[in-house]
């Protein structure tokens, strides 16, 4: 089978399954990245993203670097007390949120000049990225080892959050050191049961599986006949 139409994605839903290959997958993070440097996202920028393990959660942390911007991948859980920590602290002006999430945000947004991005549900939203001006002439970024990938906040339990940065050298030298230990092979699916807010799952539960072709397996939730 082709790579571009091996499986990327095995994402288990409350009622079936819904599967991407690598060639969607791509299609959809150059499309998103596309339409983010047309709104005017320029190399060096970051995007919060509210991150939840689901497949459009992937595709807007992809097109993040495609565009030449770096993730702010925040905790989910405590975006009820620490938001305006965060979206000050990483000096945003985009984040990425779930249509259910939308309007705990929208007030806050109108205070930090923030625009809110739905990156799930229903395509006709007027916040989803899908309703976004396409740009089809635009030019992505180069984007070198040095240039910041991530940042990661913590959860704040000892005092105020602290961002913890991630460049794409330090993801490429994970990668290197994991593919020495030959722990994947090929044919290999992964089933990313740790949230993607974390570093951990972000590098070798979302990026290091789809660097080696794998497919990752999103369960539907963490208990239940799913995960039997």
């Amino acid at each position: 089978m082709c790579r571009a139409e091996a499986t990327a994605i095995y994402s288990l839903q409350k009622h079936g399954v819904q599967i991407w290959s690598y060639r969607e997958l791509s299609v959809n993070v150059l499309a998103l990245a596309r339409r983010l440097v047309k709104l005017g996202v320029r190399k060096g920028d970051g995007v919060a993203l509210l991150a939840f393990n689901r497949s459009e959660t992937i595709v807007a942390a992809l097109c993040d670097p495609k565009s030449g911007c770096g993730s702010r991948t925040d905790r989910c859980t405590a975006w009820h007390t620490n938001a305006r920590i965060y979206l000050i602290d990483s000096q945003v002006r985009i984040a990425f949120v779930t249509e259910d999430h939308l309007a705990r945000f929208e007030a806050l947004a109108s205070t930090q000049s923030l625009q809110l991005i739905v990156y799930d549900g229903d395509e006709a939203n007027p916040h989803h990225w899908r309703q976004l001006v396409v740009g089809e002439e635009v030019v992505l970024p180069e984007v070198y080892p040095a240039n910041a990938a991530a940042l990661f906040y913590t959860s704040g339990t000892t005092g105020q959050p602290k961002g913890v940065p991630l460049t794409h050298a330090n993801i490429i030298f994970s990668f290197h050191s994991l593919f020495q230990t030959r722990v994947t092979l090929t044919d290999d699916r992964l089933l990313l049961l740790l949230l993607l807010h974390h570093v951990f799952p972000f590098v070798c539960g979302m990026l290091l599986p789809l660097a080696l072709g794998l497919t990752i397996v999103l369960p539907h939730a963490l208990t239940g006949p799913q995960i039997v």
